[in-house]
């Protein structure tokens, strides 16, 4: 049996570093996975910001994993250069980053953007850049993480007001539950569905 390690580089002395390796097969046995936890690739809506990689992006498009989520400008900007067509900004923009995205959404029109939002200085960030354009945004929930998001029940006020301007169009909510990290996948499936519960009240 060889005593090497999985991630062992052959002919290491022959590597120009610093470099990137990636190791197809744990990647897709990884995508694989992923697949068989949603059941179907259509469920799945990856997240970029930790690879950051349009080789990985074009592994799992031939996957048929065809909508993805990122962090950043830059981010949803490779996206679209791989051939996503489905791109969701996560972050609210803030400063440059609003006029950034409705650039990006003229350079890549054939690409379906979206980005998230959770307040009035947001909307009038992405209004003023867009002018006339129509650019469609998440409304952003703080359902615990309190990091990013409007509380739940001042959402569908913020909504309505968002579908009144004409230019920003809401498209639905977004909400991440990064806070709910409970060891007992009981409990992490207890307190999610509570959350879901409190979201879904939203349209009552």
């Amino acid at each position: 049996m060889s005593s090497r390690f999985w991630f062992e580089v052959d002919d290491v002395a022959q590597l120009r570093t610093p470099a990137l390796v990636f190791y197809r097969d744990r990647i897709d046995a990884n995508i694989a996975a992923a697949i068989g936890v949603a059941g179907d690739p259509v469920r799945l809506r990856p997240h970029v910001k930790t690879h950051k990689c349009s080789q990985i992006v074009s592994m799992m498009l031939a996957r048929d994993i065809t909508k993805y989520k990122c962090a950043t400008i830059e981010e949803a900007a490779m996206l679209a250069r791989a051939g996503v067509r489905d791109v969701m900004v996560a972050y609210p923009p803030a400063g440059p980053a609003a006029a950034d995205f409705v650039d990006l959404t003229r350079t890549h029109p054939d690409v379906r953007f979206r980005i998230t939002v959770d307040s009035p200085v947001g909307a009038d960030a992405i209004t003023t850049a867009a002018h006339d354009r129509s650019i469609e945004v998440l409304v952003d929930l703080n359902v615990g993480m309190n990091r990013t998001g409007i509380a739940i029940g001042q959402a569908l006020d913020f909504y309505r007001a968002l579908a009144s301007t004409g230019v920003v169009v809401p498209t639905g909510l977004h909400a991440y539950d990064g806070h709910v990290h409970d060891v007992d996948p009981a409990e992490r499936c207890a307190r999610t569905t509570a959350t879901v519960a409190e979201i879904r009240r939203i349209e009552r």
